[in-house]
């Protein structure tokens, strides 16, 4: 509990996603990829070191606070260096409420991104209680073998993400709704290749991979791990697809769509798991992600043709 209850204070002090927003907006990408790397490289370290030295989860658990509050500071720091070079330190300060008189939607577009941010996390996090629930430990364990194979996918698209709402942004903003299409397009394809060729290359040999890296025995998910890697490989083929209702100005349509697809997710969630076990989890997380690329990319074409007159 006390491990919890520390994890908790760290995540209410990460104000990452404020010093992020400014680093995006100053266009200096390549400062957000190091505040990854930094993280990255503490956490790798600490974890190299806890387990040469037999440390326990409390050690493990500092390690990953460590990481934490390193890629933090680093973000703070970079995005403060960057404001007070361009001058936007002394500005003066707008109170919150002239801040929403100006920009009425903006109220509404932080609650409604909030909001999505939270069912998504459940919509990640959540199955793999269920599992353990149905099971057991054993169960759960191996089913989550399959998150940090697939969320290589996902930090692979991690700064393909972060760049490409700004530009969208800007071209819907400017009427430029044939460049929006094009841009969407050809991200969509771009990623959808790179996951693809992921895929195949897990399915001829992660199970080999598994084996050798982690122990003989863990190999047995390696059906629910790929089944689970094609799910990761839909949501990096669709990442452009929210950043693109936000530049529409339609964060409410994205967050329903998320909403209902999270509710498919877990009313399949139990029935498959009891049909076909590990397979099953991984199959309901894959029936999510076709849910959801399909009504998104539905309701993103329905804006476009209407921008474009072709509606």
């Amino acid at each position: 509990m006390v491990l919890a209850r520390l994890c908790c204070v760290v995540i209410l002090l990460d104000l990452t996603g404020t010093w992020t927003a400014a680093l995006r907006l100053f266009d200096r990408f390549d400062l957000l990829a190091i505040q990854g790397l930094v993280a990255a490289a503490v956490k790798l370290g600490g974890v190299l070191w806890a387990l040469g030295h037999g440390w326990e989860l409390k050690g493990f658990v500092g390690v990953w606070i460590a990481a934490d509050l390193a890629g933090m500071l680093t973000s703070a720091l970079l995005a403060l260096t960057v404001a007070a070079r361009i001058g936007v330190l002394g500005a003066p300060k707008a109170p919150l409420r002239q801040v929403a008189a100006r920009y009425p939607g903006i109220v509404s577009f932080l609650l409604t991104t909030n909001w999505h941010a939270t069912v998504r996390m459940v919509s990640k996090e959540a199955d793999v209680l269920v599992v353990g629930g149905l099971l057991g430990p054993a169960g759960a364990g191996l089913f989550k073998l399959g998150q940090p194979v697939a969320s290589l996918l996902s930090r692979a698209t991690d700064p393909l993400y972060q760049a490409v709402y700004p530009e969208l942004a800007r071209l819907w903003s400017a009427g430029e709704h044939v460049q929006f299409r094009r841009l969407l397009n050809r991200s969509t394809v771009l990623a959808a290749l790179v996951a693809s060729g992921a895929l195949v290359i897990f399915a001829l040999w992660g199970k080999s991979a598994m084996a050798l890296v982690l122990q003989p025995e863990y190999a047995e998910a390696h059906r629910a791990a790929l089944i689970y890697l094609a799910a990761s490989g839909l949501a990096m083929g669709s990442f452009a697809f929210h950043p693109a209702a936000l530049a529409m100005d339609r964060p409410a349509e994205s967050f329903a769509v998320l909403l209902t697809c999270t509710v498919l997710h877990f009313s399949a969630l139990l029935p498959l798991i009891g049909l076909w076990g590990l397979e099953g989890a991984s199959a309901a997380y894959v029936l999510f992600y076709l849910a959801w690329v399909g009504a998104l990319r539905w309701r993103l074409a329905i804006h476009m043709n209407e921008a474009t007159g072709e509606g």
